[in-house]
């Protein structure tokens, strides 16, 4: 399942993302590179409130923080919706209660509104929900941000909207949680992917 695709020039890279339901990770491979070789990226995020280092994956979580806990300026650009990643586990084990998890499952829940404001579920801490929706895009705006932090720095050619992006889906999942899988990514800035079932 594709959205729309501006132009026809071809990518200097494809992106695959694992969009895990605790973890998250990217792969990606020059075009260009007769050996087609897969290489992982290491992901810049916040391992503290205060500290950011790259770490082989993204843990799929989102710690909203208290008035004047916000983190502060990413060197990955951009703003951070709360703390995404390990920092969010770091902080939602002390406070448990302002921590989403488990967005993914959330997406793909029949008995719910999946675009309402209700996660950190049942938290009666947190006055700003997000919805399952808003907590994928989260994600993905990271995931986002940290490419172009780390290979487009200094290359706007290899920024990530410019690139082919593909986010694997699990089999399970009905229309509707691909759909919003979709609105998630278009929240999240990326103009076009193509979603591929698990295990292909």
């Amino acid at each position: 399942m594709s959205a729309a695709r501006a132009g026809a020039r071809r990518p200097r890279f494809i992106i695959g993302i694992d969009l895990g339901t605790t973890q998250s990770a990217l792969a990606w491979l020059e075009t260009a590179d007769p050996a087609r070789q897969i290489r992982f990226l290491s992901i810049p995020q916040f391992v503290s409130a205060r500290e950011a280092a790259a770490l082989p994956t993204l843990p799929s979580l989102l710690y909203v923080p208290e008035e004047g806990q916000d983190p502060p300026p990413p060197p990955w650009g951009g703003e951070e919706t709360g703390f995404v990643g390990q920092a969010a586990r770091e902080l939602g084990a002390a406070v448990p209660s302002r921590l989403v998890h488990s967005a993914k499952s959330w997406l793909s829940h029949p008995r719910i509104d999946r675009r309402a404001p209700i996660l950190p579920w049942q938290s009666d801490t947190v006055a700003d929900k997000l919805s399952p929706v808003e907590a994928t895009a989260a994600y993905l705006r990271h995931l986002r941000l940290a490419w172009n932090h780390v290979m487009a720095a200094d290359d706007p050619g290899a920024e990530f909207t410019r690139q082919e992006v593909v986010i694997t889906v699990p089999a399970s999942f009905d229309p509707a949680a691909r759909n919003l899988t979709l609105e998630a990514v278009e929240l999240a800035g990326v103009p076009a992917v193509t979603l591929l079932e698990e295990p292909q």
